[in-house]
């Protein structure tokens, strides 16, 4: 029963109300464990990747916890430079602590990378989140 509910999730992972994609997005992984032939066959990877430039703050944060937990057995989430500015840029949008994860892993390519990621999460600092005033220690 597991294999026919693929082709309906793609599908309600493109619903324009944010709710649906992001309860949708959980369903994903709940797919991913069940049954792992019918996840890859339905590319579910690719298109979390590309839900992490979603309008809605829950959607991408839903999107990166399934990420990390789907890519944990096969190394890490893949990001590029663009990926990480985009999440940086919108990082008083959504919860900050799985944006700060992933930035912890982020190699910049180059020093003016690094300074900018750094000059990204400044205002980040100004927090009273203690948990991500913590990462950002750490990341630096």
């Amino acid at each position: 029963m597991v294999e026919y509910i693929g082709e309906p999730l793609r599908k309600s992972l493109t619903d324009p109300h944010a709710y649906v994609r992001k309860t949708r997005v959980m369903v994903v992984l709940k797919q991913y464990h069940l049954d792992h032939d019918c996840f890859h066959k339905c590319d579910f990877v690719d298109i979390m990747y590309n839900m992490l430039r979603d309008n809605d703050a829950n959607v991408v944060k839903n999107c990166i916890l399934v990420l990390n937990e789907i890519m944990a057995v096969e190394g890490c989430v893949a990001l590029n430079r663009a990926i990480m500015l985009h999440l940086l840029n919108r990082i008083h949008e959504f919860s900050i602590l799985p944006v700060l994860a992933l930035v912890g892993r982020y190699q910049p390519a180059n020093e003016e990378d690094m300074y900018q990621i750094m000059n990204l999460l400044n205002p980040v600092l100004r927090t009273n989140n203690s948990a991500a005033v913590l990462a950002i220690v750490k990341i630096f």
